[in-house]
């Protein structure tokens, strides 16, 4: 499983661990799930390939613009087989982070640097057409993880996503992705999952929240 997955959506309440229908334990693809959702998933890496160049040079700017900085940008296209799984989890054919990208900012100038990043790729045609504010969200014990998470469609209609971090949530992040490889392992048991999700709950406790987050309104 891609760890953006994860991350992007771990934490609701009320949410199991599981294996999809067509997943293997491992989170690999079944033959079945291979043939259902592997020629959609090769279509969306081919769109979203194309318009990496373009897309890429611009948001890289925005960001820089922003006096943030890009994390992990040889991650931004999802494989082919990262697709696939994501269409069997959502049940879907479309997805909005085929194309992904990370904006990592100091606590203090996190929202102005969101907010910097958003104007300049405005001025290129680029439109926010979805926000989560899951700093804000964590506040009210919605969720278990701390981020703003963005959706962005490009003059054509192409729509990706960014994901704005503090350095300090990133790191946390960056903490989880093993324990929550550990905690899908096949032979982990239920104690071992449980005090793995209390540290990924304590991980995020430690986050501190940036200054003036609740001026980032979701929608």
């Amino acid at each position: 499983m891609n760890n953006e997955d994860y991350l992007a959506h771990h934490g609701i309440k009320g949410m199991k661990w599981g294996v999809r229908r067509y997943q293997n334990i491992d989170g690999s693809l079944t033959a079945e799930g291979a043939l259902r959702y592997n020629s959609t998933a090769n279509h969306i890496y081919e769109t979203a390939k194309q318009k990496d160049p373009i897309i890429t040079k611009d948001v890289v700017n925005a960001i820089e613009q922003s006096g943030g900085y890009a994390y992990g940008l040889e991650h931004r296209l999802k494989t082919v087989e990262s697709i696939a799984r994501k269409l069997d989890k959502k049940q879907t054919d479309t997805i909005h982070d085929a194309l992904r990208y990370t904006s990592v900012s100091s606590n203090d100038n996190f929202v102005r640097n969101y907010n910097t990043t958003k104007h300049e790729l405005n001025l290129k045609g680029y439109e926010e057409v979805r926000c989560k504010n899951y700093f804000d969200m964590y506040d009210k014990g919605l969720v278990k993880h701390k981020s703003v998470q963005s959706q962005f469609k490009d003059p054509k209609g192409y729509t990706f996503e960014i994901q704005f971090q503090t350095e300090q949530s990133q790191a946390a992040k960056d903490e989880k992705t093993p324990l929550y490889e550990e905690a899908r392992l096949k032979d982990v048991t239920e104690a071992r999952k449980n005090e793995l999700e209390q540290q990924m709950v304590k991980l995020a406790e430690e986050v501190p929240t940036p200054k003036d987050i609740q001026t980032i309104k979701s929608h």
